[in-house]
């Protein structure tokens, strides 16, 4: 039972109260005070000084205290704290509640929520009543340890899982340390605008805990508060949280656009502005980030960020538009022209205002506001401190009625709504100002350099030449603190100018003067002082430098003088002697430009080439005959010209006979009329009557003479002869001849082989023959076999006959070659060769594919590859050679001799047999002649399997849809197609995946059958397989399907057995289901296919409730609790019964009544053995069901009170008499009602100890106030 809570705890002591008047004339009234926390107000009777409480509290009456009402009562005070006060609320307390009087009723305050709680007091107030002469109590409950106080011993706590959320989020509020089961009201809400408030009535649970979420609507609002009342508006607890403005928006961009001016016009507003006000204004300027390199000189331009302290003189202001110049302007830059517009930022520190719910930003006076922006603003400083000056308008609405969502769109209300200043100041340096030009002298004026001008490393031209200038540019001259600068200037050279070309130096002088600031040789950068206000000109002058030619003489063949003529910048006309071949002038400094530089060729000397390069190598100008035009030479060139002779010389030629071969000597005649031909040149002369011709005026150089060939003649000494002519000496060659003679034979083919020209035996045309030895020639065959060789070169020569196609023909006469000893002039006739071709035998090998032994078309079709052929002498049956079968089953033996036999047989192969072709161990040989060619084909038949499988025909359909092989079944071979498996007929047992197979298997037709099983249905057709053979073609599929039966029984038995519920039972399996209903005792049969199967059991609609325990259990010795059958498996011919037992489970239901009736929770445990099933707790009239509970013994129980007897009442299952529990044994499907009744005990039965301290004062006998 729980602990008494507050009213029932007066309840008991008002007992206590009844019986302590029993014994004597002395009453002590109790009050139940509200639950509300109170505080005591001022009483309206101060006690007596006779009524002050004593040191030490009398335990008893003295003797004097009378029951009579006129009498004095004794100094007898309530054992309570020391005198009672009035306890007054503070400043801050402005919730009071009025303590109730014995007379008065209790009224509620309401309660301010804002309000702090005050600390509530237990007070005793004593009262003198003058009508009974007794001392009324009234007890006031003190709240200063209540579990729900916030000023509790342990107060409640109420938290929200984050500090801070965004505007979309849920908050999750959670409280704990309030009272079990009570119901607070939970408020959550923001005074931000726009406003909102939430209330909802929560219940915490048995720890006085409870946990809420509350989403938040999507609108920013700063601040929340979250607060829990009690019952009586009383504020137990109290947190807060805030919301965080969604990312992404913290301010809105600064766009670039006209100034306020321009906008105020361009929103439609014709007014000219009168910026005039103060209501807002930018304090100061700080976090300064320059982006750029900042002001160079007044009139440059700055990008930089920075925060700006923006401030309000006025309340509230609405849509502040910042408007910031970004091309100067003085006072009046920020009016018009182009300006950086932004609006106040959205946050994050400190947090935006937004007074109007629109998207630009609002101020008040209680804060300043800091937005960052990035601006681009003309360098000014028209106050002349060397600091940027910014003008800058504000403007802003006085109302809150405009809507504004862009920077642009925060435009002032009125004309008078805005603020500009000229002369705000930014800590951006910009220094004071003075001026550079840089100029370009360039000597000569017209020389076609280009160069890029550099003030301070910056390119401030584009490629200028003579005369150009950067124009006045601005610099920095430092500022008044520290005055000067210091700049540089220089130049670069563009392309296709070389800088080195140039003598150059910088001077820099003061506009007007003579005045130099900075000078230096070359180029720079040269360093120029500037001071405030100068104004420079520099001036780079560059003068072009001179370059040198040299020219340069070489001879071959001797040495001479030449002259040369050199026109120009600088004309010249030098002469060169060489010495050792070559002479120089040397080299000579001119003037930059183009030249031509030519020679005089004096006579008997050739002019071979001239040409000019630089000092680098590479070539200059155009060669033109004797001379090189157009040659450059430019600045710090050396450019050097040379120039090629050559002296010129004569060549002799002669002409002999070579009578011996032998070469030339004494009685070998000189030969006139032969013509000779000079190359290069192609000059052609005729021998005179010495035999010799001269060619004149050659320059030296490599040179062919060569004479030209006549009829019957053959040169003994090279035809053409190389002339190696030098300038210093002529040259001398000699040519020899010799007179041809003839070769002659006969070309014959040997039919029989035998070496000898038989008659009737054929000539061989068109056959090469070769001449080799002193001479070297080929020829061929005419039409009648015969050939002829003229040979002009003296000495033994070689005849052999040609290879026209070794693998076609052989050579049977003469042995090898012929031996002719050729003299000039000779004839050489019966030189003859006689030859044979080689025979051939070749073939086919075929695949018979029907194996009939017939080639058919489709055979001829089917060749074999990888077949081995064997070629055997005829006479000794010698093995002479094999073959391979290619892929198109082509064979041959080549190289066979004319006039010997030969023949063909093949090696055999397993798995094939020969159905073509010679199959004797010896074939009849077949004699050769020159160039036989015999075809013999063979055909061999593949043998084949036959295979299938033999499977079990789960669903039936004849085919086979992943299901399993049967092993052990006999599948055979039917010869005489009788469907029976009769000796002799070859068979085959399925393998464990139900494959069977029949191997080498020749030409035929086969059928092929199952042996049948008892127990199974053949399902598949045809009933046998019949396969024809074809050639090397496995017969595979050929499957035989049979389907196993079974029979399930199901039978259904319910407890209770009178229990009329009806259940549907379900078998399902591979394209199977069934379904029947069962009642108690009944069952059913099915007649299905051996396999896998699923059963499953439900309550029909008949049943309202399923409380039920199943079980099943089978006769194949599967059994199981629930209701299903995952798996269970019914083999071909098996009967299989499953039982299914439903037992019903019961209730118990436990009735309270408590007499005289009172609000007393009693406490209920339901235990099954050491487990506890259940618990309520029930005051009177209460009732609570324990459902769903299996069959067996439990034990129902309360929680019992001495203040109460206690029956049981369970009907037919027992009764009990004072005492808490009682055994109750609950069968299938039962429900069990037990009455459990408590009285109440009186009180001249009770005893009690009781340890509060009263006082007791005597007064007729009264009921307790309750």
């Amino acid at each position: 039972m729980r602990l008494f809570n507050k009213q029932k705890f007066v309840s008991v002591l008002s007992a206590v109260f009844m019986l302590v008047n029993s014994f004597g004339p002395y009453s002590l009234a109790i009050i139940n005070a509200p639950a509300t926390p109170a505080i005591a107000q001022e009483v309206t009777q101060e006690p007596t000084q006779a009524q002050e409480p004593t040191s030490e509290p009398t335990s008893e009456p003295t003797a004097e205290l009378t029951s009579e009402p006129t009498a004095e009562p004794e100094s007898i005070e309530p054992t309570v704290e020391s005198t009672p006060t009035v306890v007054t609320p503070t400043a801050t307390e402005t919730t009071t509640t009025s303590v109730q009087t014995p007379t008065q009723e209790a009224t509620q305050t309401p309660v301010n929520t804002n309000a702090s709680v005050a600390t509530p007091t237990v007070q005793v107030v004593p009262t003198i009543s003058d009508e009974n002469a007794v001392v009324d109590t009234t007890v006031i409950e003190t709240s200063q340890c209540r579990a729900d106080s916030l000023n509790g011993c342990d107060p409640p706590t109420l938290e929200t899982d984050k500090e801070d959320y965004a505007p979309t989020e849920a908050a999750l509020i959670t409280g704990s340390g309030f009272a079990p089961y009570t119901t607070y009201r939970l408020v959550v809400f923001s005074n931000d605008e726009p406003a909102t408030r939430f209330e909802s009535n929560i219940t915490t649970n048995t720890s006085g805990s409870f946990s809420v979420s509350y989403q938040l609507d999507g609108i920013y609002r700063p601040d929340y508060v979250v607060e829990v009342y009690d019952n009586t508006n009383a504020l137990i607890a109290r947190t807060t949280f805030t919301d965080s403005y969604p990312a992404g928006t913290q301010t809105l961009s600064p766009i670039v656009n006209g100034c306020i001016q321009d906008t105020f016009a361009a929103a439609g507003n014709t007014q000219k502005l009168n910026c005039t006000a103060n209501d807002i204004s930018i304090a100061n300027v700080t976090n300064i980030t320059i982006k750029d390199d900042g002001c160079q000189f007044p009139g440059d331009t700055v990008t930089f960020e920075a925060t700006y302290n923006v401030v309000s003189t006025a309340t509230e202001r609405y849509d502040v538009g910042l408007y910031f110049s970004n091309d100067g302007g003085g006072l009046d830059g920020a009016y018009t022209g182009s300006c950086t517009i932004g609006t106040l930022p959205y946050g994050p520190t400190p947090a935006w205002k937004d007074l109007d719910g629109d998207q630009c930003g609002d101020i008040t006076s209680a804060q300043s506001l800091n937005p960052i922006l990035e601006i681009t603003a003309l360098c000014m400083d028209t106050d002349n401190d060397n600091n940027l000056n910014l003008p800058y308008c504000t403007a802003w609405s006085n109302s809150d009625k405009q809507t504004c969502s862009l920077p642009n769109q925060a435009i002032p209300e009125t004309p008078a709504k805005c603020n500009c200043q000229g002369g705000f100041e930014v800590p951006i340096i910009v220094p004071h100002q003075a001026k550079i030009e840089v100029v370009k002298d360039l000597i000569p004026s017209n020389d076609t350099g280009t160069f890029k001008l550099q003030i301070d490393s910056t390119d401030k031209t584009s490629c200028i030449s003579d005369g150009g200038s950067t124009g006045q540019v601005n610099v920095s001259a430092g500022t008044s603190a520290n005055p000067g600068a210091t700049h540089t200037v220089g130049e670069t050279a563009c392309a296709g100018t070389t800088i080195s070309n140039y003598t150059s130096s910088i001077t820099c002088v003061k506009r007007g003067t003579q005045t130099v600031v900075a000078t230096a040789n070359g180029t720079g950068p040269l360093n120029v002082p500037v001071q405030k206000d100068d104004d420079i000109v520099c001036t780079i002058t560059n003068t072009v430098n001179q370059g040198q030619l040299k020219v340069v003489k070489n001879t071959v063949g001797d040495n001479g003088t030449f002259d040369f003529i050199v026109s120009g910048p600088s004309a010249s006309t030098p002469q060169i002697t060489t010495s050792g071949n070559t002479g120089t002038t040397g080299f000579v400094s001119v003037n930059t430009g183009s030249y031509d530089i030519s020679e005089t060729v004096p006579t008997n000397w050739q002019f071979d080439s001239a040409s000019c390069v630089n000092g680098q190598g590479q070539s200059l100008g155009t060669p033109t005959g004797s001379s090189v035009q157009d040659v450059t030479v430019g600045p710090n060139d050396q450019v050097t010209c040379t120039f090629n002779n050559t002296r010129l010389r004569n060549i002799t030629a002669c002409k002999y006979n070579d009578l011996t071969g032998d070469g030339q000597d004494q009685n070998d005649p000189m030969l006139a009329g032969w013509e000779m031909t000079l190359n290069p040149g192609g000059v052609k002369q005729v021998t005179d009557q010495n035999g010799c011709t001269t060619f004149t005026g050659l320059a030296p150089n490599d040179y062919t003479v060569s004479e030209t060939t006549q009829t019957n003649w053959t040169a003994i000494t090279q035809t053409t002869q190389d002339v190696d002519l030098t300038g210093s000496q002529d040259e001398t060659v000699y040519f020899g001849n010799f007179a041809c003679a003839t070769i002659t034979g006969s070309k014959w083919e040997d039919l029989n082989g035998n070496g000898v020209w038989d008659q009737g035996e054929p000539t061989v045309a068109n056959w090469p023959i070769n001449l080799s030895g002193q001479s070297d020639a080929q020829t061929t065959t005419d039409e009648n076999g015969e050939y002829s060789f003229k040979v002009c070169t003296p000495g033994i020569h070689v005849v052999a006959e040609g290879t026209l196609n070794a693998d076609e023909w052989y050579q049977t006469f003469p042995a090898y070659e012929y031996d002719v000893d050729v003299n000039s002039g000779g004839t050489y006739e019966n030189n003859d060769f006689g030859n044979a071709r080689y025979a051939r035998i070749y073939g086919f090998k075929y695949q018979d594919n029907d194996g009939d032994g017939q080639l058919d078309a489709n055979d001829l079709l089917d060749t074999l590859g990888g077949w081995v052929f064997e070629l055997y002498d005829g006479v000794t049956n010698a093995l002479i050679d094999t073959y391979t079968t290619l892929s198109d089953g082509f064979f041959e033996f080549t190289g066979l001799l004319a006039g010997k036999s030969y023949y063909v047989k093949e090696q055999q192969q397993a798995g094939w047999t020969q159905t073509y072709g010679p199959q004797s161990l010896t074939p009849t040989p077949i004699g050769m002649v020159s160039g036989a060619d015999t075809r013999i084909d063979f055909a061999n038949f593949k043998l084949i399997s036959i295979s299938g499988t033999k499977y079990n025909d789960v669903n039936g359909n004849g085919s086979r849809d992943q299901e399993p092989g049967l092993q052990g079944w006999t599948i055979f071979i039917d010869l005489n197609d009788n469907q029976t498996l009769d000796q002799g007929e070859v068979s085959t047992t399925t393998d464990a995946n139900g494959n069977y197979s029949f191997s080498n298997l020749g030409p035929g037709t086969y059928v092929v059958c199952e042996v049948a099983q008892a127990g199974w249905t053949q399902t598949s057709s045809p009933e046998c397989h019949s396969v024809t053979a074809a050639s090397g073609q496995n017969a595979t599929g050929k499957d035989f399907g049979n389907q196993g039966r079974s029979t399930l029984i199901l039978k259904k038995v319910l407890n209770p057995t009178d229990d009329t519920s009806l259940w549907d039972m379900d078998v399902t399996g591979d394209n199977v289901s069934e379904q029947t209903t069962l009642g108690h005792n009944q069952t059913d049969q099915f007649e299905l296919p051996a396999g896998e199967y699923a059963i499953v059991e439900s309550p029909d609609e008949t049943v309202e409730n399923d409380i039920y325990d199943s079980s099943y259990e089978c006769s194949n010795e599967q059994s199981g609790n629930g209701r299903n059958i995952d798996d269970i498996t019914l083999n071909p011919g098996e009967t299989v019964t499953c039982t299914f037992t439903n037992v019903a489970r019961g209730s118990i239901t436990v009735i309270k009544d408590v007499v005289p009736n009172d609000n007393t929770f009693w406490d209920f445990a339901l235990k099954a053995g050491q487990q506890t099933v259940g618990s309520t707790s029930l005051a009177d009239n209460g009732s609570h069901p324990f459902t769903n509970l299996v069959n067996g013994a439990y034990v129902l129980s309360e929680e019992t009170s001495e203040l109460y007897t206690t029956d049981i009442d369970c009907g037919a299952e027992g009764t009990a008499t004072n005492q808490g529990s009682i055994n109750l044994d609950l069968n299938p499907g039962e429900s069990i009602t037990c009455t459990y009744t408590n009285t109440r005990i009186q009180a001249n039965s009770l005893s009690i100890s009781f340890s509060t301290k009263m006082a007791i004062f005597k007064q007729p006998a009264i009921e307790p106030a309750v």
